[in-house]
């Protein structure tokens, strides 16, 4: 875990968030508490089609590939529509119900298959995202779609509504919320008011 959490600060700073990286990195001390079974094997071939996309980021790479087996990987408990059930799947490294326990930051790993939307949805914690492989097309409350690609790092304000399309490759990104951090203050347009 120290490992993934070294090689994932250093992708932060790269993309010039050094502020991320010691927030990160400060969690390398800690012993996960959870362990987990590996992708969901309905994700195993877009999880491989991901990391094959990385490119440059060869020593994160290496480590999700080592470490991919202990992961938790989950959907989370919200009720999401029936078209975006299984198409997805995200690790929380540390956080309320993270790997490692924390209550003041969540972060982690995010997946989504090929051709998929996910729809429009907004919470009250801050979030950054880092592109680490695929290029989706992401909106920011009702400007038009923006396509984001490796390396893109950008961040939606407190219940800013924001939503995420893929085309023909998977996207794996790094996510990171902070500020109101519970799952609870979470909405999806047409499941929640």
């Amino acid at each position: 875990m120290r490992e993934l959490l070294a090689a994932i600060g250093d992708t932060w700073a790269a993309a010039g968030h050094e502020d991320l990286r010691d927030l990160v990195t400060d969690f390398a001390v800690a012993e996960a508490v959870k362990t987990g079974s590996g992708v969901p094997q309905h994700l195993v071939a877009d999880y491989s089609a991901a990391l094959a996309g990385m490119g440059v980021n060869q020593q994160l790479r290496g480590v999700l590939e080592s470490l991919g087996g202990s992961l938790v990987w989950s959907e989370g408990g919200m009720t999401m529509p029936q078209s975006f059930r299984g198409r997805y799947s995200y690790v929380e490294l540390a956080g309320p119900k993270g790997m490692i326990a924390s209550d003041v930051v969540s972060f982690g790993l995010y997946l989504q298959k090929s051709e998929t939307v996910y729809p429009s949805h907004w919470h009250e914690a801050v979030e950054h995202y880092l592109v680490l492989s695929g290029t989706a097309d992401w909106q920011m409350d009702d400007a038009p779609y923006v396509s984001r690609r490796p390396g893109e790092a950008f961040v939606h304000a407190s219940n800013q509504r924001h939503a995420t399309t893929t085309f023909d490759e998977p996207l794996l990104a790094l996510w990171f919320w902070q500020g109101n951090i519970s799952d609870s203050t979470y909405r999806i347009a047409g499941v929640d008011p």
